[in-house]
């Protein structure tokens, strides 16, 4: 924990989009609204606490900035709780047919659900 795994995984989804990559970013670990607060802040530069307490106009302008740039990447994003793998796929799938898909990021693999409890865990 606290390692920087999250901020890590928002980089890596950032940065392919950046170039054009087309990604989906599923997150298990936390809901939609802080991880757009996450890319946000890494986007202007603006700590997540100044983008939830307030910001100096400067600050401002850079997090106006970063929601135009934000709103054209071809990313999107997931915060489904309890996800089960089958969903997973699925999501996956939906996504590909509608705008493609060049890259999945999952923060916290470690979350999904297992499809079928009978099932090994080895075998999934």
């Amino acid at each position: 924990p606290g390692s920087g795994k999250s901020s890590l995984g928002a980089c890596i989804a950032l940065n392919a989009s950046r170039l054009g990559a087309r990604v989906l970013y599923i997150t298990l670990e936390m809901d939609a609204t802080q991880l757009a607060r996450r890319m946000l802040a890494i986007e202007s530069g603006v700590s997540t606490t100044k983008i939830k307490m307030g910001m100096s106009q400067q600050e401002w302008a850079r997090f106006v900035q970063a929601c135009g740039v934000l709103g054209k990447l071809p990313i999107h994003f997931d915060d489904t709780p309890s996800m089960s793998l089958r969903k997973f796929k699925h999501i996956c799938q939906r996504v590909q047919q509608i705008h493609g898909l060049d890259l999945v990021v999952v923060d916290h693999m470690g979350l999904l659900v297992p499809s079928s409890h009978k099932s090994p865990k080895q075998t999934q």
